[in-house]
């Protein structure tokens, strides 16, 4: 046997015994920040660098070139030649980092021959914020030839995430607005998932297209531009492994910090087409009972027609609105046709707690077209009112009012539709007001009709004069001003495009000229008035809203809008609905939710969206809820001692505080606080504060010759004796005074009325 070779298979397995494979390529640098020589790595855009192509851009400057950090040259360089559809680069606005803005008509793209073909899987990582989810696309591919696509929203999935995979959509979560998050999509042939801030959020299991070329901030035509700011955008030609992949995610989202985003509106479906025995429901109005029940309206209707034999129809929420009991049918009358759903709760007076429900009936085969005048042929258009006592569990039997509120040549009545109101302040406080419009057709007139005794009987006041701007008004809402004026504003019938306004100083008695209101389009479209908030009440500040279509062409783009100045100036909106927004009714939620009742999506469904002041003011405002408790009894000056609020319900307001009047003069007081609402006699009233802490707040303070005393509030100092995180956004005290009331027949001592206040950030 020949051994020769044994030496030289030793030092080969030696050498073979030493040997160490070289190790995998990791996804991230020995600095921590991704590798551009790690297989795959595609294309790496940073806002921070390598934008256009040479030293760091001015703020505000249009980027015609976004350069590839990774080396490979897969650049983005193809830009409209118009600056204005450029983005823009921002030095610091993702949390203290640079972005690219994109302001819904900005884009920026790189063809197939330069940015390249992604034939296979991928994982596209992406930094950005969005501020609209009206179908914007964040990315696409840039042919139709193959299509890979991230989007905010569209007809089907509106405001939600939606992944393009080139043979179909998957819809995600709503797509959260104002704050910058981490985004992570892998696209593989037969599996796609869509992580946020590292939490799976999206998942579906289609075909693959090829990914052709890459546009930023539009859809491949260039369309759907994309509203927001986008800051880092990372495309890999494979799918990452799940530790590669949360090691890019746990860089990007160490350098991006991630902030909670606002409290976006909630919608919560409760009419829909075809569901609860009717093929179509329109028309809805809604009210929030002194109880904190949430009673929605609507017509249910047999045919998606306007006079489809319709009845009036009802959902009851006892949770705020989140969730609603089936629908109740309140009034059926066969073949006739029940229209115009409008709501009023008696808060004061006679009938105090009773609803009443407003409706018009229309013969049988007959439109408004065809009804006649008068009273008494059966041809008339008539109005009736049903009532509940028991916060709208049971309804009474129809009452018709046709001769209180409709004169005898109107032929077509409308009440609101939407809400009535009971007027507070003088003159002709207590009044009811139920708005109204009347017409021939074509020839529209609005008006109010009221009752002075609780909803038992009613009358109506001459209509506001169209004649001082082009057109009429037709569907109507109307809001009390904090002076005790009325204010009306009514959709648009043949004029321009823009909601109509008057103001009566007699209760609806008579009306100012009918005028356009040009801070307000409209695509001729019911829409709502709130008053959410007066000064008259405590509030710091007079509040009200608007809510409808923010369009003249179409029934879309649902926007509220906000006054603070008795609706002369709208100084804030934001969008509610990006997608189809037609009648709409707001009402305030329990909680101090703003709620607004809308139809969406080309009639499909009515849905409240749940809403704050937070938001709609981004950020800027809040409101708070201020709740009066329980009465005092008179001290012995014969005065009730009340307690009422002043300034912000904010816990950052430096002009709160608690004010109370009729008082002892000159004599000690302690205000007081304490988390529950009770009734307990005590002393010469009744103590209406309770549970545990029951503290004090700041030293005794003495009622002055007047008799009034105060308590400025300190919310960042906390409370006496309770520390600084008693008060706390959402938080809920009740406040009271306690004083000395000298009597030789009392106790000596009284307490004022109450109040429970909560508190916002």
């Amino acid at each position: 046997m020949h051994l020769s070779f044994l030496p030289v298979m030793a030092s080969l397995l030696a050498s073979a015994a030493v040997f160490t494979p070289p190790a995998p390529a990791q996804v991230l640098g020995s600095d921590g920040t991704p590798d551009p020589g790690f297989p795959g790595f595609h294309a790496w855009f940073d806002a921070a660098s390598e934008i256009n192509g040479g030293s760091q851009p001015g703020e505000g400057d249009p980027v015609a070139l976004w350069g590839d950090l990774t080396g490979n040259g897969h650049v983005l360089d193809q830009t409209s030649s118009n600056t204005s559809e450029q983005p823009r680069w921002r030095a610091s606005i993702a949390n203290g980092y640079p972005a690219l803005e994109f302001d819904g008509d900005a884009y920026i793209w790189g063809a197939s021959t330069q940015y390249g073909v992604l034939s296979d899987a991928k994982t596209v990582f992406f930094v950005c914020e969005t501020e609209r989810s009206d179908g914007g696309y964040v990315f696409d591919s840039s042919s139709a030839a193959g299509r890979n696509a991230v989007f905010t929203g569209q007809g089907s999935l509106p405001n939600q995430w939606v992944l393009f995979t080139g043979q179909d959509v998957i819809g995600g979560p709503s797509v959260d607005l104002d704050t910058f998050q981490v985004h992570s999509v892998s696209l593989t042939d037969g599996h796609q998932r869509h992580w946020l801030n590292g939490n799976l959020i999206q998942e579906g299991f289609l075909g693959l297209d090829p990914m052709v070329g890459m546009i930023v901030g539009a859809r491949y035509t260039t369309t759907n531009r994309f509203d927001g700011h986008l800051a880092e955008l990372l495309v890999y030609d494979m799918d990452l492994s799940d530790a590669d992949r949360q090691d890019v995610e746990n860089y990007l989202l160490a350098k991006h910090p991630v902030t909670e985003p606002p409290e976006q509106p909630e919608f919560v479906t409760v009419f829909t087409n075809g569901q609860g025995g009717y093929v179509q429901y329109r028309i809805p109005a809604i009210c929030t009972t002194r109880a904190g029940t949430v009673l929605a309206f609507a017509e249910g209707r047999t045919s998606m027609s306007d006079h489809a034999q319709n009845d009036m129809v009802m959902r009851r929420s006892t949770d705020g609105g989140h969730t609603f009991d089936p629908v109740v049918t309140i009034v059926d009358d066969g073949g006739n046709s029940l229209n115009n759903p409008c709501v009023v709760e008696v808060e004061s007076g006679v009938n105090e707690g009773r609803i009443l429900l407003l409706y018009q009936r229309y013969p049988e085969g007959c439109h408004e077209s065809c009804v006649g005048d008068g009273y008494t042929d059966w041809d008339v258009c008539r109005c009736y009112v049903v009532r509940s006592d028991d916060d709208g569990l049971s309804w009474s039997a129809p009452e018709e009012i046709t001769t209180q509120v409709k004169r005898y040549e109107a032929r077509s009545i409308a009440g609101g539709p939407g809400i009535g109101i009971q007027k507070r302040y003088s003159p002709n406080a207590g009044r009811i007001i139920i708005p109204f419009n009347q017409g021939i057709s074509g020839a529209w007139d609005v008006y109010a009709a009221y009752s002075d005794d609780g909803g038992d009987t009613w009358a109506y006041g001459a209509h506001a004069n169209p004649d001082q701007s082009p057109g009429q008004g037709n569907e109507v809402q109307m809001i009390e001003l904090s002076d005790g004026r009325l204010m009306l504003n009514a959709r648009s019938v043949g004029g321009t495009q823009h909601r109509k306004v008057a103001h009566s100083n007699d209760g609806g008695l008579t009306w100012s000229p009918l005028l356009d209101e040009v801070q307000l389009i409209e695509p001729q479209c019911m829409a709502s008035v709130l008053r959410l908030t007066s000064t008259q009440d405590g509030y710091g500040a007079s509040r009200i809203l608007y809510a409808g279509p923010a369009s003249q062409t179409s029934r879309s783009t649902g926007t509220l809008h906000l006054s603070y100045d008795e609706g002369q100036v709208w100084s804030a909106s934001r969008v509610l609905y990006g997608g189809g927004y037609a009648y709409s009714c707001l009402t305030a939620l329990p909680g101090g939710k703003i709620g607004c009742f809308f139809e969406r999506d080309n009639y499909q469904t009515i849905a409240l969206a749940h809403t704050s002041l937070e938001w709609l003011s981004e950020g800027s405002d809040c409101a708070g809820v201020i709740e009066m408790g329980c009465e005092a009894t008179a001290n012995t000056t014969g005065e009730i001692t009340r307690l009422s609020f002043s300034g912000g319900t904010s816990i950052t307001s430096t002009t709160s505080r608690l004010v109370a009047n009729g008082g002892i003069p000159a004599q000690p007081g302690v205000f007081f606080y304490g988390p529950d609402a009770i009734s307990i006699p005590l002393g010469d009233g009744v103590r209406c504060v309770g549970g545990v802490p029951l503290r004090r707040l700041g030293s005794p303070t003495m009622f002055d010759l007047q008799g009034d005393s105060e308590h400025i509030m300190d919310y960042q100092a906390g409370p006496l004796g309770a520390g600084p995180a008693t008060v706390l956004p959402g938080s809920t005290w009740h406040f009271q005074l306690w004083y000395r009331n000298p009597s030789p027949q009392g106790t000596g001592h009284n307490l004022s009325s109450s109040l429970g206040l909560t508190f916002c950030p």
